[in-house]
């Protein structure tokens, strides 16, 4: 019974904390739109990441980062007798698939999926820093489209209403043959 609610109570109060906290954010989005050949503008501020996609090829971007954490911590008799690690993973990845249709267009399958790095919390007076990973703050997003491009034309991915801790850089993908 030690073992239960020394890892359930953390979760189930960190769980409420989030649920709670999440009414009030704005629902962030991703977003692919088709840019002309002839309206490229520059970065300006914002960080640009370049991705070419040739035709019937996958590619794939990935920029993701992993931490350790301990999942599970098993107590009997009050001594720690088990302990059970994991990894959680943030970021972002990109796959793109570009097929060529006719009259010289080609066809953009897009997925993209965001996850942003969980908060750091302290459950327990350990002084192991994987232990304290907040699991509940994980938020992903993902989009997932096709979309009609001709030569010359990019797609680009861009954020709306992402916070700096969860920040998405704008991504331009340059179908190629």
């Amino acid at each position: 019974m030690k073992t239960l609610i020394s890892v359930l109570l953390p979760l189930l109060l960190s769980g409420c904390a989030v649920a709670h906290s999440s009414f009030t954010e704005s629902t962030p989005r991703l977003t692919a739109t088709v840019v002309p050949a002839s309206s490229h503008d520059p970065a300006g501020g914002n960080i640009v990441l370049p991705v070419n996609a040739r035709v019937g090829e996958v590619t794939t971007l990935r920029s993701t980062r992993s931490v350790p954490y301990t999942r599970e911590t098993v107590f009997t008799n009050d001594r720690k007798t088990q302990e059970i690690r994991d990894r959680v993973e943030s970021g972002t990845v990109i796959t793109a698939t570009v097929t060529q249709t006719d009259g010289g267009r080609q066809t953009l399958t897009l997925r993209v999926q965001h996850t942003c790095p969980p908060q750091m919390k302290t459950f327990t007076p350990d002084s192991n820093p994987d232990a304290k990973i907040d699991l509940p703050s994980l938020r992903s997003f993902s989009l997932q489209k096709i979309l009609a491009v001709q030569e010359g034309e990019i797609v680009r991915i861009r954020s709306e209403g992402l916070t700096a801790d969860c920040a998405f850089p704008r991504i331009d993908v340059h179908p190629t043959a």
